[in-house]
């Protein structure tokens, strides 16, 4: 099995946030990954993209609710895999989020190293929770 998917699409409405985590990918593999950077917009139809991505949302730098952004990356396609970054640290905030479908969540401001082993277990269907925090 490939340790990490083909396609990541970042999902943000800040263009430089975006572009620091598309250049932390980048600069994290050796292998050509393709990295493309949406905002909000393009989900108000899903099923123009792949399944078999990874989708990266990073809430803090979207202007529409949590709940309402993961449901349309999901759109009609609930297998498709989400990783969220968010400046919370309580689980009360993060496990609605996983109640929402994501598959892994990262603090906002984590190192390289933490964003390619999320990157790599959601990859591999499992779960990724962050070292931070105790989920019940």
């Amino acid at each position: 099995m490939q340790e990490l998917p083909e396609k990541i699409y970042i999902i943000s409405d800040e263009k430089i946030r975006a572009e620091q985590i598309q250049s932390l990918i980048h600069n994290s593999v050796k292998s050509a990954i393709d990295v493309a950077i949406l905002n909000t917009s393009h989900f108000d139809t899903p099923g123009n993209f792949p399944d078999n991505a990874l989708y990266i949302i990073d809430l803090v730098s979207t202007n529409e609710p949590s709940g309402l952004l993961i449901s349309k990356v999901k759109g009609d396609q609930p297998g498709r895999k989400i990783l969220a970054l968010h400046i919370y640290r309580s689980a009360m905030l993060i496990n609605p989020l996983y109640n929402m479908g994501i598959n892994g969540y990262l603090y906002y401001n984590s190192s390289k190293e933490e964003l390619m082993s999320a990157i790599k277990n959601i990859y591999k269907g499992k779960r990724h929770i962050p070292k931070f925090q105790w989920f019940a």
